[in-house]
């Protein structure tokens, strides 16, 4: 595809908290794109470091935004104002794009003008050197790059099928949405593609890795001692209340428990009892008989936590022990009957 800027004009938006250690890397991943962004907009989210001297090194190919320290949400919300592209596309100050990023969501969004938005594999890597793991969709993609529902394909991946870094969405849809839920401390962007999955189901998407996401010690991403468990959830309730124009699929709410399970696992690695009663009165009709038999477990024995997580590692390690058992056996065997 050529460098020039197509017919789907793209609109790159990277929110910026202290990020000098990997600001440049991520701008220049954006500009290295073998589809040509229509613009690139830096938000520095009140930075304190040397992010604003980076980014202003890049001239005119980037519009760098300053605004005081008010959270990533706001930030992404008013770089989506900002914006004047048909479309937005994410990336998080200290992870990356693959070359091909821009060029295969053009191309997939060409192909189904329909959709509003768009998700694709990535790679999850400690650092430069290390060798990253790849999470990808694995189920059957119809009309050859069209996901036909959003919660479904998100519980076969585990929740791994949208990330802030792989998304390309539709400005106007986001606009319809309100933006992202300001005032969130974390999982504002995993509220935003729930709630893009009640309204849009259906999203473009492709196999091939577009982005690199850093799991770095010490990052706002890698730590989760400000997470909210039981807030996180009453906005997905809400968000799910709030929708009346189009039934709730059962898909969602499989999806959700999915989602609450691992809330209920976090609570029991921090004890946290109140999160843990504010998710049993949000999800009273939809939560399931496994999820409610942990809360209750948990709020009648808040040592069982301890001793639950305990027994969950041994089991997994006992796991791995069998299946290296197995698999030895399995190679004696082999060459015993060769």
């Amino acid at each position: 595809m050529s460098k020039e800027c197509g017919s789907i004009r793209i609109s790159v938006v990277i929110p910026a908290y202290n990020a000098e250690r990997y600001i440049q890397r991520a701008i220049e991943s954006v500009l290295n794109q073998t589809y040509s962004p229509f613009e690139v907009i830096v938000i520095d989210d009140g930075s304190c470091d040397k992010t604003r001297s980076i980014v202003e090194q890049f001239g005119e190919s980037v519009n760098c935004i300053h605004q005081e320290n008010v959270g990533e949400c706001q930030a992404r919300n008013n770089g989506i104002q900002a914006a004047t592209g048909d479309y937005i596309a994410f990336l998080d100050a200290d992870d990356e794009w693959t070359s091909h990023h821009l060029e295969n969501a053009a191309k997939v969004l060409g192909r189904f003008p329909e959709l509003g938005w768009y998700s694709c594999a990535w790679e999850r890597k400690a650092g430069p050197s290390k060798i990253g793991r790849v999470l990808r969709f694995r189920g059957k993609l119809k009309e050859g790059a069209a996901i036909e529902d959003y919660f479904s394909a998100a519980a076969l991946s585990k929740g791994t099928i949208a990330n802030s870094d792989t998304v390309v969405i539709s400005k106007e849809l986001l606009l319809s949405l309100g933006g992202f839920m300001e005032g969130m401390r974390r999982g504002g962007d995993r509220l935003m593609w729930f709630r893009l999955g009640l309204i849009e189901p259906r999203l473009g998407y492709s196999p091939s890795v577009g982005a690199i996401y850093y799991s770095i010690e010490g990052s706002a991403t890698s730590r989760d001692d400000d997470k909210d468990p039981g807030a996180f959830i009453s906005h997905v309730i809400s968000a799910m209340k709030e929708n009346t124009t189009i039934p709730i699929s059962q898909s969602c709410i499989s999806f959700l428990n999915q989602v609450v399970y691992g809330e209920i696992q976090y609570c029991f690695r921090k004890k946290d009892l109140n999160s843990l009663l504010m998710i049993k009165n949000e999800c009273k009709e939809l939560i399931s008989r496994k999820n409610l038999l942990l809360i209750r477990m948990g709020l009648l024995f808040p040592n069982i936590m301890k001793v639950k997580t305990k027994l969950t590692k041994l089991l997994r390690r006992q796991k791995k022990r069998i299946i290296g058992i197995f698999l030895r056996i399995r190679v004696l065997l082999h060459g015993f009957v060769d």
